[in-house]
C-alpha cells in the first residue's frame, strides 16, 4: 500500500479542498452564516442615539438623536457582497479562480461587519464615568 499525495492532506492552504475542489457551496454556506449574525448585529444600531448625557447645553450633534447611516451602510454592503458571490458561484466557470473570490468575499463580510460597528461605537459620545468625584 503506497501513500498517495492528496490534495486535502497537503500543509499548503493554497491546495486545499475548499480552494481547488470545492462546488462553492461551502462558501454560500458559511458566508450566509456570517451575514445573518453582522446583520443581526448590526439593524438594532440603526436604534441607537449618541448619547450625550448630562450635558448642558446640549450639543448640536445631540439633537436629533439616530445615528442610523453607518448600520445601514454596512448592512447593505454585506447583502451586496453575498449576492455577488452567489453571482459568482454560478457564472465563473474556472473553479480555482471562482473559489478564490468566494474565499474573499467570505472573509469581506465580518470585516465589513467590524468596520461599521466600530465607527457606530466610537461615534458614541458621553462621559465615560457620569459621576465624577472631584
Amino acid at each position: 500500500m503506497t501513500d498517495s499525495p492528496n490534495l486535502s492532506d497537503s500543509p499548503r492552504v493554497t491546495e486545499q479542498a475548499a480552494l481547488t475542489t470545492s462546488s462553492g457551496l461551502i462558501w454560500l454556506v458559511i458566508a450566509g452564516i456570517l451575514s445573518v449574525v453582522s446583520i443581526g448585529f448590526l439593524w438594532p444600531m440603526t436604534q441607537l442615539t449618541r448619547m450625550c448625557p448630562l450635558m448642558e447645553p446640549a450639543a448640536a450633534y445631540c439633537s436629533d438623536g439616530t445615528v442610523p447611516t453607518v448600520p445601514l451602510v454596512g448592512i447593505a454592503l454585506i447583502v451586496l457582497i453575498y449576492a455577488a458571490m452567489v453571482v459568482i458561484r454560478y457564472t465563473v466557470e474556472r473553479l480555482r479562480f471562482r473559489l478564490a473570490l468566494m474565499a474573499i468575499l467570505t472573509a469581506l463580510i465580518p470585516i465589513v461587519f467590524l468596520i461599521c460597528g466600530s465607527l457606530v461605537i466610537l461615534s458614541q459620545e458621553g462621559p465615560i464615568d457620569p459621576m465624577p468625584l472631584g
